[in-house]
């Protein structure tokens, strides 16, 4: 039986990482072999995930593999991507290469790390997924969902308030809007930067908690570095009044000036999947 062109890519894919995974020591080779895998792997993924579709889109996309060589870029969702006039992001990729990634990012980040789910309509609901699946080296962290109306040809989709940041994004607002979406076989996700007013209420309970964790700080650097204890109080601190913040801004957004907007511009970016 002849495997299907989402079983060929999926082979070559792994079999370009593998060979990648030992350097022959040449940097500019290397390069030539990565340059060659990744081309041609593009050139199979548009053939699988098909014209883009969506309004506004150049055609035929990009790959959305950065990399097939070691690295925190190795291992994104198989697919392609493009940008729109206005710096809106979409990934397209179909349900078949979806499954396959999700399987193989299970355990993705070992033990330290829940289970990423195992199917699409949980996985876009964990920051986990976008920030393997699409992340600009940076971890994805979820502040909120909004609401969306859509038929029945829609089989899942998710809006999102996310923000990208090397560290925990406090106390910054989420700047990003994410809309997931499976539909007649392919997985879609657009994702639109946002510019949201802060929530004062938050900000200010995150410069209270903020202001003690720095303090511990400021002890532990007097104490020469040496007080361990010390320091794991701080990180404990430090973590609460991001997650704190998080908390605040997801729940408060609702009655918020920016709300009724934001969720007018999740549902724009469905309707612009759904072609209505």
């Amino acid at each position: 039986m002849a495997a299907t062109p989402t079983a060929d890519y999926l082979a070559a894919r792994d079999r370009a990482i593998a060979a990648l995974a030992t350097t022959n020591g040449e940097a500019a080779a290397d390069q030539a072999r990565e340059q060659a895998a990744l081309d041609e792997l593009e050139q199979r993924v548009r053939l699988i995930v098909g014209p883009i579709g969506i309004p506004g889109f150049p055609e035929p996309g990009d790959s959305n593999l950065g990399t097939l060589s070691p690295g925190v870029d190795l291992g994104k969702l198989d697919g392609v991507t493009a940008k729109d006039a206005n710096g809106t992001t979409v990934y397209v990729s179909t349900s078949a290469l979806l499954d396959a990634w999700l399987a193989g990012h299970r355990n993705w980040w070992g033990r330290s790390h829940a289970k990423l789910p195992q199917n699409a309509a949980a996985a876009f609901k964990i920051s986990d997924f976008y920030t393997q699946a699409i992340s600009p080296d940076a971890a994805a962290t979820i502040f909120a969902e909004l609401p969306l109306a859509h038929g029945p040809e829609v089989r899942s989709a998710t809006a999102l308030l996310l923000a990208f940041a090397q560290d925990g994004p406090a106390p910054n607002p989420p700047d990003e809007l994410v809309v997931a979406v499976v539909r007649d076989g392919r997985a879609i996700l657009l994702v639109r930067p946002l510019n949201l007013v802060q929530i004062p209420s938050c900000k200010s309970a995150w410069d209270r908690d903020n202001k003690v964790a720095r303090g511990v700080l400021d002890d532990y650097t007097k104490s020469s570095l040496r007080d361990g204890a010390m320091f794991g109080k701080y990180v404990r601190l430090d973590a609460a009044a991001n997650d704190n913040f998080i908390r605040c801004f997801g729940e408060r957004f609702r009655p918020s000036a920016d709300y009724e907007a934001t969720r007018e511009r999740a549902q724009a970016l469905l309707d612009r999947v759904s072609g209505r």
